[in-house]
């Protein structure tokens, strides 16, 4: 799979609160994400996995940004609110790989 990127990809990975959250990372949690979610405002797509190698307190989830196109890379953050998403059952099994 070919992974591009957008110029605010790589701004957004500057940021001080994204520290340890790499290009690799990014390519690796949209390949084996473990839940997806389409954008209903723009169409782009969320991928979420957990980085066991988050540099802050263990693992923790990160949430990649793609274009429609799934392979171009837009954002990516560490995500503190997927736990309760998960728990509250938000993804159910249709999230789980949902559009790929």
């Amino acid at each position: 799979m070919s992974v591009d990127t957008t110029p605010y990809f790589w701004e957004a990975l500057g940021r001080p609160d994204r520290a340890g959250i790499t290009y690799e990372l990014c390519v690796r949690v949209v390949r084996e994400a473990r839940y997806t979610e389409r954008q209903e405002n723009d169409g782009r797509w969320r991928f979420y996995g957990y980085a066991v190698e988050a540099p802050v307190g263990g693992g923790r989830w990160v949430r990649v940004i793609t274009e429609p196109d799934h392979t171009t890379l837009h954002n990516a953050i560490y995500d503190r609110r997927f736990p309760r998403r998960l728990a509250r059952g938000d993804f159910g099994e249709a999230g789980k790989q949902e559009g790929r």
